[in-house]
């Protein structure tokens, strides 16, 4: 396809999303984004229709005019309330660029630099060890190198997930009270108390190997988050609400569903041999209370409407509509790939680079993502990304807790570049 030809396509692609909402009749509104978007519309409707998800939704934007919205299915599985993007989901791990965006911004204020050690604002991690025989034991040396702030929001600190470390590390952590967001959400953690007291507890484990010498999906973002809070003066959750999500008209997005929202908050699946199980559900879950540990790694909750919005303020490079949260050289860094030289992140999504919060696509696919492309994913299998070199951004929620392999997110990478490069 020729340059002139690509161009052509994306004009009268977003033309159409601009048709389709100025359209009255909200049904017809709907079925002009489907034939807007066959190859995602099918994807939505095959994923309910088999029962591998009890509902999604799809948001997909351009640099202008509101983004298009896609959904199929229920709440619960089969029925009640129809999934829409004002649905309530668990993002998990999609957390996690939003709290980059957070140490990005105190970057922007001059209070941080990508190259501050973090024993600098937290001095307990000044003298950390590294593991000799990680598989093994907790046998360790100390690091040559200390942990920067670079190295916490793109996992390369030496930092793991207690539920995934080796087995000797992984008991560690148990003991140490730092566990992934879930269970310090749970309660299952007794200790730390807090988020401060959290990233302190964590200064006391051995490193997998020397900072910013390799990736290693952890806690890092959560510790990040205690960065915020302490440089900043400011709660956590105060700060994302103050500087991130009130000025972009994020309202439902927090670490909480409270109580005259619980009637658009999904329920919460998992996969087995019989089909979906239920693990989590509006009245009973854990979500509905504010958690003693706000995790910036994985706590959040918001709906595809609201995270569209983040989205479209990254692919505005800091801006959405008048409202600017990031400079262009700030929100350009936050996506670009920050990790030391000759390192990559070898995650689910394949082999390249690592971002604030998020990978950074360092090559491009020719019919597919850009360069520079960035997102990530949660552990309900939602997945975000924005290609400004296509000049799109995509939201995909639903529920449902399945792990690698796993064809979701490939599926729905087809299907966004299969409809906009479509004749």
């Amino acid at each position: 396809m020729a340059i002139t030809d690509f161009v052509a396509d994306r004009r009268q692609f977003f033309g159409l999303l601009g048709a389709a909402a100025a359209m009255p009749s909200v049904a017809l509104a709907k079925a002009a984004v489907a034939a807007t978007h066959p190859a995602m519309k099918a994807l939505i409707d095959r994923y309910v229709a088999e029962r591998k998800v009890a509902n999604m939704v799809v948001a997909v934007g351009g640099r202008e005019g509101p983004p298009a919205f896609l959904s199929a299915g229920t709440l619960e599985l089969g029925e009640g309330v129809p999934a829409s993007p004002d649905t309530l989901y668990r993002i998990y791990s999609m957390s996690k660029c939003i709290t980059g965006c957070a140490v990005m911004m105190l970057v922007e204020d001059g209070k941080l630099t990508l190259d501050t050690p973090l024993s600098a604002i937290f001095p307990g991690y000044a003298q950390m060890t590294v593991l000799t025989d990680p598989a093994n034991s907790l046998a360790s040396r100390p690091a040559v190198k200390p942990i920067l702030i670079r190295h916490l929001v793109t996992h390369s600190a030496g930092l793991a997930y207690g539920s995934t470390a080796p087995a000797p590390l992984a008991k560690f952590y148990a003991e140490k009270g730092i566990e992934t967001a879930s269970a310090m959400r749970d309660g299952q953690s007794r200790r730390p108390a807090n988020l401060i007291e959290f990233a302190e507890a964590a200064a006391g484990v051995p490193l997998l190997f020397e900072p910013g010498s390799g990736w290693n999906y952890s806690i890092g973002l959560d510790v990040a988050g205690a960065v915020v809070e302490k440089v900043s003066g400011m709660k956590f959750e105060l700060f994302l609400e103050r500087r991130i999500l009130a000025p972009l008209g994020m309202a439902d997005t927090g670490f909480m569903v409270p109580p005259a929202r619980l009637d658009r908050f999904a329920t919460n699946y998992k996969h087995t041999l019989t089909g979906l199980e239920v693990i989590d559900t509006r009245e009973h879950s854990v979500f509905t209370r504010m958690p003693a540990i706000p995790s910036g790694g994985g706590g959040l909750i918001s709906s595809t409407r609201d995270y569209a919005r983040f989205m479209a303020m990254l692919l505005g490079e800091g801006r959405l509509g008048r409202t600017r949260i990031l400079k262009i050289a700030t929100a350009l860094t936050m996506m670009s790939n920050l990790m030391e030289p000759g390192v990559l992140a070898k995650t689910g999504f394949g082999t390249g680079g690592y971002g604030a919060g998020g990978r950074s696509v360092i090559t491009a696919t020719p019919g597919g993502e850009g360069l520079g492309t960035y997102g990530w994913s949660g552990a309900a299998n939602s997945v975000t990304w924005v290609d400004r070199a296509s000049g799109l951004y995509i939201v995909l929620m639903t529920q449902i807790m399945q792990w690698w392999p796993n064809p979701i997110y490939d599926d729905a990478n087809h299907a966004l570049y299969g409809d906009l490069h479509r004749a």
